[in-house]
């Protein structure tokens, strides 16, 4: 890796040393681990290195999948991994995107970001908003993340909390909580 220069080029696309030694050494534990499993599998070599990689994430999706609760997470995090039901909170212009990528040209990251989350959820997602947070002792007012207006479209809804927890419920929702409700008392 030093040799053809990566570690180089690795360092020049981090922000600080520390990002830089970090990377380089998560490189050297991957070969590592390639290493020690080509010695024990020598007929397999880095396929079947990879292939049990991807053999060992799918297991760990399937046990994320099985487990009851929440899972909180950041959306640089969530990169890979799928759920039934998603919540992106804090969805704010100043949060999504950050401040700061605004003045260091990295809006696009943000955006790109923001998809990652969206295409996390398999059945259902859920975006939220403040329309005021306390931040240094003091209520402030709050904007939608611009990115919001861009998801506009079929199979969207949009409203205020009251809105939405007091629209009427159809028979099916209605039908399928109790449902839910019996399954998990039922255990």
């Amino acid at each position: 890796m030093e040799e053809c220069g990566y570690f180089e080029d690795l360092k020049k696309s981090c922000k600080t040393e520390q990002e830089a030694d970090s990377r380089q050494e998560n490189v050297r534990e991957l070969l590592n681990a390639l290493t020690g499993y080509c010695q024990r599998h020598p007929r397999d070599g880095a396929r079947g290195f990879l292939d049990g990689l991807v053999l060992e994430q799918e297991r760990e999706e399937e046990k994320a999948e099985e487990r009851d609760g929440v899972t909180l997470m950041t959306l640089h995090a969530a990169k890979g991994l799928e759920y039934p039901e998603v919540w992106l909170v804090g969805a704010e212009d100043g949060f999504l995107p950050y401040e700061r990528s605004k003045s260091e040209g990295t809006v696009e990251e943000e955006r790109r970001l923001l998809y990652v989350g969206i295409t996390r959820a398999r059945h259902r997602l859920t975006i939220t908003h403040c329309s005021t947070r306390r931040k240094f002792g003091s209520v402030m007012s709050c904007t939608p993340s611009p990115f919001l207006l861009e998801l506009a479209g079929e199979g969207v809804e949009s409203g205020s909390m009251e809105d939405i927890l007091s629209a009427p419920m159809s028979d099916e929702e209605v039908s399928d909580g109790f449902a839910q409700m019996r399954a998990m008392l039922n255990g």
